[in-house]
């Protein structure tokens, strides 16, 4: 029965940010100048390391990749979804791409760019939780 729960909660996220993806809106000023998020301290170290800001919104808001090598299939990825914000694994492999849940922020509808604290693990993400600081673009020149 859980693994039904789980499997129906992950169909209704993927509808949500179909939703959302759809209803984005132009970046604002703000979340234009944040080129990275560097995420640190968090349990699952291969979530730990830079996030380059990608040229896709999901949520309304920007989405940041962080790859460990040069697999290009696998990354973690922080993205927007309805009132939080997620750090997941993410696996592409043709036409398919599936993510793996492993920290989430607090409610912070307002946020256009990720929180600084605020994060708790989840399903497979091992504590303590990240701190993510963002870096403007001026600053990575």
């Amino acid at each position: 029965m859980y693994v039904h729960i789980y499997f129906a909660a992950l169909l209704i996220q993927q509808c949500i940010s179909i939703l959302l993806l759809l209803s984005d809106e132009d970046d604002s000023d703000d979340e234009k100048s944040v080129g990275q998020v560097v995420v640190e301290g968090c349990g699952t170290a291969n979530a730990n390391g830079t996030y380059k800001k990608m040229n896709e919104t999901h949520g309304g808001a920007p989405v940041y990749e962080h790859r460990k090598d040069s697999n290009k299939a696998v990354a973690f990825v922080i993205r927007r979804l309805s009132r939080k914000w997620y750090i997941e694994r993410e696996t592409r492999s043709s036409n398919i791409r599936t993510a793996m849940l492993y920290y989430e922020s607090s409610d912070n509808a307002t946020l256009r760019t990720p929180p600084k604290k605020g994060w708790r693990s989840v399903l497979s993400g091992q504590d303590p939780p990240p701190i993510c600081r963002t870096c403007l673009v001026e600053d990575l020149t």
